[in-house]
């Protein structure tokens, strides 16, 4: 839980890289905070990915917790496709001997157009 916080300030910066922006009007309103990140990603593992590919992940993520309020994420698979981009979201299924495992159409897909928008999630089987 340690590299939690560097990993999403990585991410946030590979994103802003990308041309991630904030662009809040909304001054007077309350802010609540992104939920807790649960995916166990290393500094590592997103060094590898392009700004563009840990922007599609952040996308992603903001679009699964928003739909599904799934809390715990295992993994993310992202690639470009001639649309924009697929990202496959593993979820946890349960913990053995302290470890996150899969459970059967535990994951989902999210696609986003070249534009940075979510086009569709699908949810596993």
């Amino acid at each position: 839980m340690n590299n939690v916080r560097p990993v999403v300030l990585l991410l946030a910066l590979q994103a802003l890289a990308a041309g991630c922006t904030s662009s809040r009007t909304d001054m007077g309103k309350t802010y609540s905070p992104p939920p807790v990140w649960t995916a166990p990603l290393t500094p590592e593992q997103v060094k590898k990915w392009s700004p563009q590919e840990a922007k599609a992940v952040l996308i992603a993520w903001a679009a699964i917790q928003q739909a599904t309020k799934q809390p715990d994420i295992m993994e993310f698979r992202v690639k470009p496709i001639p649309t924009g981009w697929e990202v496959y979201v593993q979820y946890v299924g349960g913990h053995v001997d302290g470890k996150p495992i899969t459970m059967p159409g535990g994951f989902a897909v999210v696609n986003i157009d070249s534009d940075w928008k979510v086009t569709r999630i699908v949810g596993g089987a």
